[in-house]
């Protein structure tokens, strides 16, 4: 599962990397946590392009009133609501760390120490007038189960273009692993025994 992620310059620099094609390309990220129902820039498809825009995290829901901010990368081309975001409109939500509570409700932070900057898969959709994203989620591998039983879907960089653009990778990149995690926690119980 994924409730809340952080950006900051680290991530700055990289879409500066990847988008410095773009005449006047500039971004001001700042450090902060990311909360559901707020905005973050995701990458998405643009003509065949990716391109870079700010959404609100978090679909709404027409039966209730509950905010949808995460969807199982296994079923989601199968649910209605979610299908025709995963065949035509997905995303990438960049990431310095995401967070998730254990059992005892301590915030454990997730990273990726290949990269300072982790990539969730998404997808995005609109409502009335503006369009929202929400982040997929797969089986946790062993460097997330001791948490939780869920993780965000994660690319390598050199993924995102196809998952993005390509739609016959769809299914294949919805079965995906993620990559192994490094975990730390603010506080950790020790066993005497």
């Amino acid at each position: 599962m994924c409730s809340r992620f952080f950006v900051d310059g680290e991530i700055q620099k990289d879409l500066e990397q990847m988008f410095i094609h773009l005449d006047g390309f500039h971004l001001d990220i700042k450090a902060e946590d990311i909360h559901p129902s707020e905005e973050a820039w995701v990458i998405m498809e643009n003509n065949n392009r990716m391109q870079l825009k700010k959404m609100k995290w978090g679909f709404l829901s027409s039966k209730s009133n509950q905010l949808m901010i995460n969807a199982r990368a296994e079923t989601a081309i199968e649910k209605r609501f979610f299908c025709e975001s995963v065949l035509k409109r997905r995303c990438v939500i960049p990431a310095r760390h995401f967070y998730e509570w254990d059992r005892s409700k301590t915030k454990v932070t997730f990273s990726y120490p290949q990269s300072p900057v982790i990539y969730l898969a998404g997808v995005y959709r609109r409502f009335e007038e503006e369009e929202r994203f929400i982040i997929l989620t797969t089986d946790a591998n062993a460097s997330m189960k001791p948490v939780h039983d869920r993780m965000p879907l994660i690319f390598q960089r050199e993924q995102i273009k196809d998952w993005i653009c390509n739609d016959k990778m769809v299914r294949n990149y919805l079965k995906m692993a993620s990559p192994m995690l490094e975990r730390q926690q603010e506080y950790e119980q020790l066993t005497l025994f």
